[in-house]
Formats: structure tokens, sequence, C-alpha cells
């Protein structure tokens, strides 16, 4: 101040430069924010000895050149939960600026990476069985932790939104083993009412034709490896072990269509080979020759796929069987991406075996024809194993702009989708019987395109109903009161192409009126376009917060089963924000996996919570399509395919066994006395009897 006096007198050199007052305030301000914390402006100014005004005026210029940061440190009440209106009011209010705080910028930087890093070691990290409890209890798969009624939908649906699985494994697999009592009207009630929509995030393309025919050349040499294999009846061991699977469904499809019929007498199987061996080598030659001659002279536009002819006695081509059984096959062939020749070779394996009679030339050339037919056709049949998310209608928006990013080129679709297509491009959101009439078309037809529009991410619907009929649909079975089913007359006559018995079985009851019409179940709400997925929309905050909502704890190795996501660098500046604003926790919580960790702070204490686990063993069998299925990600071995029926056994947090194509896996040893039986059951080992003691007689 100007009152002080300094005895003896300092005498300023006559060199020194004297600056102004506010450039010696402003010199004088810096320098103490440079060496401390925090501080208000009324604190900053008492330790100084100088005017509130002064200071007040160096701290703001200070701001302007960006040295220092004003802000809430050290109180509860961060500025930041002011408004923009409040923020432009107190900007000149003296007294609320004398409460700001103040702090250097590098100051404040260090301060916050001490306090990440002190933050960080708090945590000591669990194994992944502790993860893996913690993340049956977070999202209420855990016995005792399921949610009730439709506002526990809400929320499940809430946690799981953007996950694509089975279209056929929400309601059978996944939602009832989160809510109690699990009644399909819930999740149609949410559909009608706006609040989810469910739609395919990664588009299939779908191209003009699924299947090329084969050259000659590549189709004899293909069809002699068929001859053999069907000739050896080899075990499933001498299959690829990715159709493996395939081939046990075949059987099963095989064994559970004899036992609804009644037996057939057949020669002995001595007599059998023996009648084989008796035709004539020149009769085979010249249906090979004339299988040759149609192939290469097939007419590609023909929708009929050729098959060769059969002569009238041979009883087995004629088994309707033979069509339920190359039908199983190659759907799960397909769902576990075997190649074509993969697939023939496994029909023509189950072929030989399931029936004997079948001279092994017809079960080669009714494998080859199964995948290769003459005419490319499109598969676009509905299938439960189809990817569908559930999604909630205010998040839609950025949940589908990943897909727009990874989509490439727009699928081919059928002319009859691309008509729909353009019909409710035009009109709108429309009823099932406002498409019938517009397209001319008949109803399965019309369903086989709302199916392709839905596998292309293009169409949706208002309820949840109309995909149920789709997915489960068996077309031939009577779906109303009022369909009209086929003659008995009709199913008498002998079916000689596996092709024609699917036909059959698909086309009995196409012809319904029109009040039957009315009441199938995907009449039930209107049909409509998705809008277009926009890239801009992206939003790795939001995916990242969805991400943390649904798992807890979220690290790289952790989102393995996770598609339509942006990319991993994105999502970790996204992380990384978060944590710098106190929302989420950064460290090391999980052992075992590299890479950067965060995790909600309520998660952190339910995971300190099953560090260890509890004295009786904790048993969850979790679906295979469901997001939990996380072996091979979190534990050892392979993974389980993501099928509908496929199940894993999880007792304590470790996957012990499970279920693929219903067989009886076992992944990891169990307590001594303990058993799993074939369907998945655990039965815990009997508890050690202990006697009671007896208690003292009196003397």
């Amino acid at each position: 101040g100007e009152d002080v006096e300094c005895v003896p007198m300092i005498v300023t050199p006559a060199w020194a430069a004297r600056p102004e007052r506010e450039e010696a305030l402003g010199k004088l301000v810096g320098a103490h924010l440079d060496h401390r914390g925090p501080v208000s402006t009324r604190g900053l100014a008492g330790e100084l000895g100088l005017a509130m005004a002064d200071v007040l005026g160096a701290l703001l210029a200070l701001e302007g050149d960006g040295a220092i940061l004003r802000g809430s440190f050290t109180t509860s009440t961060p500025l930041a939960q002011r408004t923009v209106k409040e923020a432009i009011a107190s900007a000149d209010d003296t007294d609320a600026l004398a409460e700001v705080e103040w702090c250097n910028r590098r100051v404040l930087a260090r301060i916050h990476r001490l306090t990440l890093a002190k933050l960080r070691k708090e945590i000591e990290p669990v194994s992944a069985a502790a993860l893996m409890r913690f993340l049956l209890r977070w999202q209420r798969v855990a016995r005792n932790t399921q949610l009730i009624g439709a506002d526990g939908l809400a929320r499940v649906v809430e946690q799981l939104q953007g996950f694509e699985t089975a279209a056929g494994a929400w309601e059978r697999e996944l939602l009832p083993a989160r809510l109690y009592g699990y009644e399909p009207g819930w999740l149609d009630q949410m559909c009608l009412a706006g609040q989810v929509v469910w739609c395919r995030l990664s588009p299939r393309k779908i191209d003009p034709v699924e299947h090329e025919p084969l050259a000659p050349e590549e189709a004899t040499r293909l069809l002699a490896e068929l001859t053999r294999v069907a000739a050896a009846r080899d075990g499933l061991d001498a299959f690829p072990p990715i159709v493996r699977d395939a081939m046990r469904a075949g059987e099963r499809a095989a064994a559970k269509a004899a036992a609804k019929r009644k037996p057939t007498p057949l020669r002995p199987f001595h007599e059998q080979i023996e009648q084989r061996r008796s035709d004539s080598s020149a009769a085979a030659r010249r249906m090979v020759e004339a299988w040759r001659t149609v192939r290469e002279s097939a007419d590609p536009a023909n929708d009929e796929s050729w098959i060769p002819p059969v002569g009238p006695d041979e009883p087995a081509l004629k088994d309707p069987t033979i069509a339920l059984v190359i039908d199983a096959i190659m759907t799960r062939c397909q769902d576990a991406a075997a190649t074509r020749p993969q697939t023939a070779l496994a029909i023509a394996g189950v072929l030989c075996r399931a029936f004997p009679a079948l001279p092994e030339l017809n079960v080669a050339m009714l494998a080859l024809d199964a995948v290769f037919p003459v005419t490319p056709q499109r598969r676009n049949a509905p299938s439960r194993s189809a990817p569908l998310a559930l999604l909630l209608r205010r998040d839609a928006t950025w949940l589908r702009a990943a897909a727009a990013i990874t989509t490439g080129e727009p699928c081919a679709l059928s002319p009859l989708a691309t008509r729909l297509r353009d019909h409710l491009q035009q009109f709108g959101a429309s009823f099932l019987p406002d498409l019938v009439a517009a397209v001319d078309a008949p109803p399965d037809a019309i369903e086989d395109a709302l199916w392709e529009l839905v596998g292309a991410g293009l169409a949706t619907a208002d309820g949840f109903a109309s995909l149920r009929v789709l997915v489960d649909r068996r077309r031939g079975e009577v779906k109303s009161h009022f369909d009209r089913a086929a003659p008995p007359a009709a199913s008498a006559n002998p079916v000689r192409k596996w092709q024609d018995a699917i036909k059959k079985v698909r086309t009995r009851d196409r012809e319904r009126p029109s009040h039957a019409l009315r009441s199938l179940p995907t009449a039930a709400g209107r049909w409509s376009l998705l809008p277009a997925a926009r890239p801009e929309a992206l939003d790795a905050e939001a995916s990242a917060r969805q991400l943390l909502l649904r798992y807890g704890v979220v690290f790289r190795d952790l989102l393995a089963r996770e598609s339509s996501l942006p990319p991993w660098r994105d999502l970790l500046v996204a992380l990384r924000r978060l944590e710098a604003r106190g929302e989420i926790r950064g460290g090391r919580f999980v052992s075992g996996f590299v890479g950067e960790q965060f995790a909600l702070p309520e998660a952190l204490d339910e995971l300190r919570g099953v560090r260890n686990p509890g004295p009786v063993a904790e048993v969850s069998r979790v679906a295979a399509t469901d997001p939990l299925n996380l072996v091979g990600v979190l534990s050892p071995g392979p993974r389980v395919p993501a099928i509908v029926g496929n199940a894993v056994l999880y007792v304590d947090g470790q996957a012990v066994a499970s279920l693929e194509g219903g067989e009886l896996v076992q992944r990891a040893p169990v307590p001594h006395g303990a058993r799993i039986d074939d369907d998945l059951t655990y039965h815990p080992p009997p508890r050690p009897h202990v006697a009671a003691s007896q208690a003292a007689l009196p003397l």
C-alpha cells in the first residue's frame, strides 16, 4: 500500500522498468496462482492484502489471456449445473464473482491427473469369474434378480437396446430370463404405443442370386465325391467340424419323422446291397448323362430347379421326410457359415444313413441339386436365426447411424420386394390387406417380401406380433379358425422331389378368404419403411453410455459380440471425457485383460460385493444368443455358437458346460459329487451328513 514505509528505503535501480499498476497487479496475481491450488476471489484478495476490485480485474484479465480458469472446484454446487441464462446474468454480479474459484490451467490439469491416479489405485482388480457373477446380477439373469411387469420390460429393453441377436430368441430366451412371468402382450403394447421399435441394424447383403450353378467339370468331380461319401457311410468324425451340428440336426429330424409314422417293412440290408449291385452300369451312365445334358441346357429364366427322373421302383425318394432332413441340414449349415460343398457333403452323409434303401448315386444327386440348383434361387424365407434388435424409438437415430457407416452398396431386392418398398415409400405405413390389394400378390408372398425388406434393414412394423408370426409360422398349418384346410386327397399324392415336398408343405393353405386374411397376426399393425440411417447422427458418447448401462464395466475385449458400434478409438475418447467429468471411473477393474477399463461408480460397488463366491453355488443357465454368452471372451476355450437352442451353464461365474446342437460339452471340472444332465441341469454335490449330537441326560 501507499502508507507502507521500508527502513532502510529500497532504492529502485536506474535500469529497472516501472510497470503500470494494472500490469503489476496482473503479474502479482498470476505469480501467486502459479504455485497454489484453487482459491476464491475473496480469499485471494485477503491473502494479498489488496482490494477485491483490483484482484477481480487482474483475474478477469488473466482469464482473457487463457492462463487461468474459473469454476467451482472445492464446493459441492458446481457452476456447470447453472443454466446459460443464469451464467450470463451472474457475469456482472460482483457478489457472485467474489465466491468464484480460480486456478492456474497447468496446476488444475496436474491436480486432475493425480486425482484420477489415486482413484484408479483404490480399486483392486477382480477375476473374470467375479466379473461374470457381477454381469449375471447386473443384467437381471441371476436367480432372484429378475424384474416384474411392463415397467421391468422397459428397463430391460433400455439396457439391451442395440444388441443384435436371433429374432426367435428375444421372446423365447432373452426376455423370459430377465422378467418374471413374461407376457408377449407387454412388448406388443410398448411397440404399438410407439416406445419400442424392432429392426435389423446390420443389413443383410442380398445378392441378386444366391447360388451360381457349377461348371460341368466341377459338378462331375463333386458328384463323384458325394457318391463316395454315400457309399462309405462314415460317422460324424469323418466330416468337417463346422457341419457336424447340422448333421446331428438332420439325424434328429429323420428320427422324429420316423417316430411319427408307422414302420414300413424293408428288405434285409444284404438284399438291398445285392439289388444295387445288380443295377447295370449303363443305366447309371444314362442317368448321369441325362443330368449333365439338362444342366448344360438349363434355362436360367425357369423358376423350377431340375431333379433327375426317378424310377417308380425307388420308394425312398417318395418319402417326404427327405425334404425335412435336407431343409434342417441346410438351415444349420447356413447359420454356421459352412461352404456349399461342405453342405452337400453333410446332406449326403446323413441321407445315406437315414435312408439305406436310397442308392448312392441318387443320394449324391439329391445333395448336389439341393445346394447347387440349376436355377439360382433366392433364400429369403423367414428364419428365427436372423439377427434383429430392439430399440427405444427416441434412440433409434444414433443407434442406426453406425450401420450406415459400415454398410456398403445397397442390397439387391426381388421385384416384389421392390414394389412393396416403392408402395410404402409413396403411401406411407400400410396394413397388410392394403398391401395385398395394392401389389396384387398372395398374402404369403407379401409376407416373404416384407421379411426381405426387414432383412435388408429397410422395414419394420408397428407391433411385435407381425414379426412373431413371420418367425414362428409354419406354412401349411392353419393360421386362423377361418382358414380353409387343404383336402385330404391332396396329401395322398406321392412326393418325388424334395423341392416339390417343400413347396407342397409351404403352399398347402395359400388360398384364404378375405375374412381369414384380416384375422392373420400379421394384419395387426401397419408396416412401414424405416427412416434412412444418417452417418452424421453417430454419437460415440451415447454409444459409450449405452455400453456402460448394459455391462457396467467396459473394456475392448468385452465388446467382442457387439455389432453396429462406432470405432473403439472414438468410444475411448468419449469414455475418457466422461471420466474427466467425474461421471465414470477408470482403472484396472478386471485382471487378465489389456487396455483401458471404465466403469460406473454404482457398478464398482456391486463388483466389490461379488469378489468372492458365496457359500452356496450360484447356478445360471444362459442362452447362447444372450449377450452374456461370453465363453471364449472372458474364459478360455472355443465360443458357443449363438444359435437358438444352445446354452451355457455358469456355476459361480465359471462356464462349466454348454449345450451345443443337443449335445453336452464339458468345459470345466465340477465339484466332487456334482453332475450335469444332458439337458444342462446342474445337480450340486450332496451335503455331508452330520449326525446330530445327543443331548446329555440328567443324572
